[in-house]
């Protein structure tokens, strides 16, 4: 069956994700990581100016780019990073076959508070993992380029526009970006692209943020009054649904796990 054709972004924007095949740490050594960057900073694209790089994080089984480019440059940019990251793990660790796990995922990036809701959460994922405390703290991802102004692989763009929004102090912070920070650009009809495992951990954030909402307007007890009670839950999970793009079934399984 052929392949359905990327959507082209009216920005030119993307938010781009690739994975280790079969969810295995590809990136999993520090000198793993270090390749990929090395590899995205003399890649084709970058090197000519074609492609704009805004934000970037290697974690360790699956990395993060937020860019601007033709789809052309984009394509040529992932296949030319993949490919020659394929062959240096595979030589490294005396293997062969993929790597990656089918083709690198993308998703345009349209509307401004959605390309800062990108750009924030890109950053946080190693401090979701618990791999570091803080974000500036993680040295595979961009956020150390914006917090100290040194750029290495981050476009000049990029950090002018994070000094014009106005949170030019949010990732130099010791103490990370504030919940308060974070929800200024939280997109609650959308979620960011990922891995399966934290796409559901963003569902399951957003409906957690909308239970407390939900309690405090209807004025109910308690969490286990809402669960518990058959129309209250049934009731949630309606209004629910009309906020954020999740299925009933998935929210149900969602107010199972609170």
């Amino acid at each position: 069956m052929a392949r359905s054709a990327r959507r082209e972004s009216a920005t030119g924007v993307y938010h781009v994700m690739i994975r280790g095949i079969n969810k295995e740490a590809v990136f999993e050594r520090e000198k793993d990581r270090r390749k990929m960057l090395t590899l995205v900073k003399e890649s084709g694209p970058v090197a000519d100016g074609d492609l704009e790089l805004y934000a970037y994080c290697i974690m360790p089984n699956h990395a993060h780019f937020l860019v601007r480019a033709g789809l052309k440059y984009l394509s040529v940019f992932m296949k030319e990073i993949q490919e020659c990251y394929a062959k240096y793990y595979n030589l490294t660790k005396d293997r062969v076959g993929y790597v990656f796990q089918g083709r690198f995922k993308s998703e345009c990036v349209e509307e401004e508070r959605y390309f800062w809701n990108c750009f924030f959460y890109i950053h946080s994922n190693p401090v979701k993992a618990g791999l570091v405390r803080t974000e500036t703290e993680y040295g595979y991802s961009s956020a150390e380029e914006y917090a100290r102004e040194q750029l290495w692989l981050v476009h000049e763009k990029g950090l002018r526009m994070y000094r014009q929004k106005g949170i030019g102090t949010i990732l130099s912070d010791t103490s990370g970006p504030s919940r308060s920070a974070m929800d200024a650009f939280f997109v609650t009809d959308r979620f960011i692209m990922d891995t399966e495992e934290e796409m559901h951990g963003q569902k399951k954030e957003a409906v957690q943020r909308l239970t407390r909402l939900y309690i405090e307007e209807k004025e109910i007890e308690s969490t286990f009054i809402l669960f518990s009670t058959p129309r209250l839950r049934e009731k949630f999970i309606e209004d629910t649904k009309e906020k954020i793009p999740c299925t009933k079934a998935e929210i149900s399984r969602i107010v199972s796990e609170l």
